[in-house]
């Protein structure tokens, strides 16, 4: 039995010595090198897909309004560093209204942090781009709204005076006049003081927006005049302080010429006849009397006698 397992063990030898797996190191195949016109892809990580990029697949620049929003919604959750990265991508070349919201956005930042120093000079550059601009957000403290209210009250070179006037015959017309460089003026109304807003049309040309009331009785409305590009430059009023309009009163009528009143032609027959009466009176007595008899006086001088005559 062990003769027969020794036979068999020599008899699959040269089988199992082909199978074995030889021990000389087996070189690993190379890779392929790429062509110039096929660039090689990165590296990837294993399980993981790659592909080339693609101008399809990159994710488009974000406009400057959505820049605008996610630097509000940063400063309401507080993460002011990235609400100020976000307001300083926005450049001049920006529309002008996203630049002015960047203005305030880092203006309003540097005042929370109390650092008036470096909020003074985007201040004066956001007034001097919009002099009208208002800031009405009502959770913002004093200490940040006082500087933007001081800023405002001094002179810059696009303000605007908006002045109301009255215009034609219609009493429900008027005009409110702007110039500079006004494109449009905004005016909103409210039937009563705390009542729903709501626009009133007004059509601009040679320096005026003229518009009519759209109701009989007195209207709160505040006005703003704004350039071509949207921005505030001057204000009539305001949200908490609007101006009171209403249709102007007709003109009252003339009066009367006073020959053209009964009393006037009485009096002037009861004058004439009084008149008439007190001279035929004073005819009757001077008729009615004779005349006083002459008196002669002589009065004696050196030269003789001269008569004098006395009535």
């Amino acid at each position: 039995m062990k003769a027969y397992g020794t036979a068999l063990a020599l008899w699959l030898w040269p089988a199992l010595a082909a199978a074995r797996p030889s021990d000389d190191p087996v070189a690993e195949p190379t890779r392929p090198a790429t062509s110039a016109a096929e660039p090689e892809l990165p590296a990837s990580a294993p399980g993981e897909m790659t592909s080339p990029p693609s101008a399809d697949l990159a994710p488009p620049a974000s406009s400057p309004q959505e820049v605008i929003r996610q630097a509000r919604q940063a400063m309401e959750e507080l993460r002011y560093d990235d609400a100020r990265r976000l307001a300083q991508s926005i450049g001049d070349r920006a529309p002008g209204l996203a630049r002015l919201a960047a203005l305030e956005i880092r203006a309003t930042l540097h005042l929370i942090e109390a650092n008036r120093a470096k909020a003074a000079p985007i201040l004066e550059e956001l007034f001097d781009l919009a002099p009208a601009f208002l800031l009405e957000d009502p959770a913002l403290s004093p200490k940040v709204t006082r500087p933007f209210d001081e800023e405002a009250a001094r002179p810059h070179r696009r303000a605007v005076t908006l002045q109301l006037r009255d215009h034609g015959a219609d009493l429900r017309t008027f005009a409110l006049v702007a110039g500079g460089d006004t494109a449009e003026v905004s005016l909103v109304c409210r039937a009563k003081p705390d009542g729903a807003p709501f626009h009133v049309s007004t059509t601009y040309a040679d320096s005026k927006a003229v518009f009519r009331l759209p109701t009989q009785g007195r209207v709160y409305c505040y006005a703003v005049a704004l350039d071509r590009e949207g921005l505030p430059l001057g204000r009539l009023g305001a949200p908490s302080a609007p101006v009171v309009i209403a249709p102007r009163q007709p003109p009252a009528p003339s009066p009367e010429p006073v020959t053209t009143r009964w009393w006037f032609w009485t009096s002037i027959a009861g004058g004439l006849a009084v008149t008439v009466g007190v001279i035929a009176t004073v005819v009757v007595v001077s008729q009615g009397e004779p005349p006083p008899p002459a008196e002669v006086d002589v009065i004696l001088g050196s030269q003789g006698a001269l008569p004098l005559f006395r009535w």
